[in-house]
């Protein structure tokens, strides 16, 4: 075989190898978008106690954020919801990114799929009063995460209490939430050892908060709240579970 064609096969064969190993890392790295929606109600059943009807996933309800990340929701989900959850993700994703400079998954909007079920509570003491919550395992929660089958590993979902209610006014308490469920999403993502150190009395957030700016982007390409400083509130108890194992509240 000619010098030239050997090579030309060579480079296609490289070019072919590194495009499935990345279509594998993607499968491993999430199995969201591709979950069957059975697998996923009984995750939500199994995993946080979230009865399949309160999570009725209609397609029309489907939307992808700006920036990729996919959602589905029992209701509408306006644009400036979307937006928020843009917002939260660049966060987190610097912060980590600066934390933990090896770690290679969750850093693309696309990597992430979110639920938005129907609460059944809110905030009656605190702030911001009002806003819808869901109990996990008995716990009241802003958020929590699941993997797309029950028992499996890493998290696959965040799932939210939708502000259908509320016409989704507490855009500070979503960023919140899609912040600090984040957290435990990207966590599983690269490393089940700090993963499992967020959980039972460990899960408060921020777990990288604000000191992991420094060194990261901006943010000046959103208007409006989404450009200006952000804290995260502390948070405990959003029911995750170990892998394998049981919801761990403390």
């Amino acid at each position: 075989m000619p010098d030239g064609v050997l090579i030309a096969v060579i480079v296609l064969a490289v070019v072919g190898a590194g495009a499935w190993f990345l279509s594998r890392r993607k499968d491993e790295e999430s199995d969201g978008e591709g979950a069957d929606i059975q697998d996923v109600l009984e995750s939500l059943d199994r995993t946080l106690g979230i009865p399949p009807s309160r999570a009725t996933f209609w397609s029309q309800n489907d939307r992808t954020t700006p920036m990729g990340a996919r959602i589905r929701s029992t209701v509408p989900v306006p644009d400036a919801a979307l937006a928020t959850i843009d917002a939260a993700l660049v966060q987190l994703q610097r912060r980590y990114k600066n934390r933990y400079p090896d770690w290679i998954y969750g850093f693309r909007h696309d990597s992430y799929d979110l639920l938005f079920v129907d609460p059944n509570g809110q905030i009656d003491e605190g702030e911001p009063k009002g806003a819808p919550t869901i109990t996990v395992q008995g716990t009241e929660s802003a958020g929590s995460c699941i993997p797309a089958r029950y028992g499996g590993f890493p998290m696959d979902y965040i799932v939210l209490p939708h502000q259908a209610g509320g016409n989704w006014q507490w855009a500070d308490y979503l960023f919140n939430s899609v912040y600090n469920e984040g957290e435990h999403y990207i966590e599983s993502l690269n490393s089940r050892g700090v993963f499992n150190t967020g959980l039972g009395s460990m899960d408060t957030h921020p777990r990288t908060g604000p000191e992991w700016d420094a060194y990261g982007g901006s943010e000046s390409e959103f208007v409006g709240f989404m450009a200006k400083p952000r804290t995260v509130r502390q948070k405990t108890n959003c029911g995750v579970k170990p892998y394998g194992g049981e919801a761990n509240n403390a």
